[in-house]
C-alpha cells in the first residue's frame, strides 16, 4: 500500500516535520484491548511484518503493523486511517484515547523525545446549517461547529497539499467506511434519535449516508467503527 498522497516528505523526526509531511509509526493489539496496546500504538518506524490494512486491525486480535501519522497544523498530527476497529467508545475513554493521555512517542534510534497527548479526534456535535449555525437535519455541509477537526483538516485538507491526479481519499483514506470515533456527545434528535447522552458523534466519508455522520452508542463495537489517533504537541519554533 501507497504512502499518503500528500506533496510532502517522508520524515524520521518529527521535529523535522512540515505541514503535509507524513512519518511511520508502529502500533500493535492484543487478544484484548489493554493498557499494553495503548502504550504500543505510538513508536516510529516501521519494524513490524506489514502495514496496517486501510479499513484498521482488530482490536480484539493479536496484531501488529504501521501506519502514518499526517502533520495538518503546527504540532497537530493525525493518523492517516483508523488503526483499531471493533472497539468501543467507552473503552477508549477508559484507556484515555478519547480526551487523551500524555506520552513521549518513543523513537530513540531516532532522538525524538517528543512528548504530547495522544487523543481523539474532535468532530463537532451536529449538523451545520446554510447560515452557520446547528441544526438536527443534515444540509451536506459538515458538521457543527463548523471548525470541528474532522471538517477542518481532513475534510478541508488542502488541495495544494495533494499529489497531483490523487484525492483526499488518497491521503486519510475516508472511503474505507469505518468511521472515527470522535470525543463529541451528539446533539439530541440529529437523524431522529432521542438519547440521554450515551451517543457520541463519529465521522467518515461524506458521501456515505447522512453525510458520513453517525449517531452511535457508546458501547458499540463494530468492525466498521474504530480508533483513528491524534498526537498534540508543544511545538517549539526555533
Amino acid at each position: 500500500m501507497p504512502v499518503p498522497a500528500t506533496t510532502g516528505q517522508l520524515r524520521t523526526r518529527i521535529q523535522n516535520m512540515q505541514v503535509g509531511d507524513y512519518i511511520a509509526c508502529k502500533a500493535s493489539t492484543g487478544a484484548t484491548m489493554n493498557n499494553d496496546a495503548k502504550q504500543a500504538a505510538y513508536s516510529i518506524g516501521t519494524s513490524v511484518a506489514s502495514e496496517i490494512p486501510l479499513t484498521g486491525m482488530d482490536s480484539t486480535v493479536a496484531a501488529n503493523g504501521y501506519y502514518y501519522f499526517i502533520k495538518v497544523d503546527k504540532g497537530l498530527l493525525i493518523a492517516d486511517r483508523v488503526i483499531y476497529k471493533n472497539v468501543s467508545w467507552d473503552k477508549l475513554n477508559s484507556l484515555q484515547l478519547i480526551e487523551g493521555y500524555t506520552t513521549a512517542i518513543d523513537g530513540s534510534s531516532y532522538d525524538l523525545g517528543v512528548s504530547g497527548v495522544i487523543r481523539s479526534l474532535g468532530g463537532g456535535n451536529s449538523y451545520a446549517s446554510a447560515t452557520g449555525t446547528s441544526q438536527t437535519t443534515n444540509a451536506g455541509l459538515g458538521a457543527w461547529p463548523v471548525d470541528n477537526e474532522w471538517d477542518k483538516y481532513i475534510i478541508n485538507f488542502s488541495t495544494k497539499l495533494i499529489q497531483s491526479g490523487k484525492t483526499l481519499n488518497d491521503v486519510f483514506h475516508i472511503a474505507s467506511d469505518v468511521n472515527t470515533w470522535c470525543q463529541d456527545t451528539i446533539l439530541n434528535g440529529v437523524m431522529n434519535v432521542t438519547h440521554t447522552g450515551n451517543r457520541r458523534m463519529t465521522r467518515s466519508n461524506p458521501s456515505n449516508n447522512n453525510g458520513g455522520i453517525g449517531n452511535i452508542e457508546t458501547t458499540r463495537t463494530a468492525t466498521w467503527l474504530g480508533f483513528r489517533p491524534v498526537f498534540e504537541f508543544q511545538e517549539v519554533t526555533p
